[in-house]
């Protein structure tokens, strides 16, 4: 839907089949969830994988310059 134009830039998730508008995400909670996911990683380590949400965007671009 990216490359697609729909989403452009837009900051969506898609929740019980909608898709949702985004707030921005503010300094303050990028800490707050980084500093989660590397206690959460460190105490279940070996019993869990813990990910902490990264844009799709960004995601996306790298896919693309690793598979081409």
């Amino acid at each position: 839907m990216i490359t697609a134009g729909i989403l452009s830039q837009k900051r969506v998730e898609l929740i019980a089949g909608e898709i949702m508008k985004m707030t921005p995400e503010k300094p303050f909670h990028r800490r707050v969830t980084f500093k989660l996911a590397d206690y959460f990683r460190e105490k279940l380590r070996g019993k869990a994988i813990i990910l902490r949400h990264i844009r799709l965007r960004f995601l996306i671009l790298n896919l693309n310059q690793i598979l081409s």
